[in-house]
């Protein structure tokens, strides 16, 4: 997915991107609220058919679609809906 992210309008590299591309757009509003996050596993964290439809949007738009859209979606499939993992050792944390 690295590859598409980096091509969509909305990725910031860092903060020298971000203040590049802000010197290039129009004034921010007033009241406009800038936040910023890191994020860290979010496959586990997102819901799986949004995603899954985020990432064939992503993937259609490629100028080379090889390996196919298609086959990706299958693929992001498998690791999000198939996918077994345990928290703690498979332990609850203590309360």
């Amino acid at each position: 997915m690295r590859p598409q992210v980096h091509k969509l309008p909305s990725y910031l590299q860092d903060t020298t991107d971000y203040l590049i591309k802000s010197k290039a757009s129009e004034p921010l509003l007033p009241d406009t609220l800038l936040v910023s996050l890191d994020v860290k596993s979010l496959y586990t964290n997102i819901p799986h058919n949004e995603g899954i439809q985020s990432c064939r949007e992503a993937w259609e738009i490629r100028t080379v679609d090889n390996p196919p859209t298609h086959f990706l979606v299958q693929l992001l499939e498998l690791v999000l809906k198939l996918n077994n993992f345990e928290f703690h050792g498979g332990k609850l944390p203590p309360n």
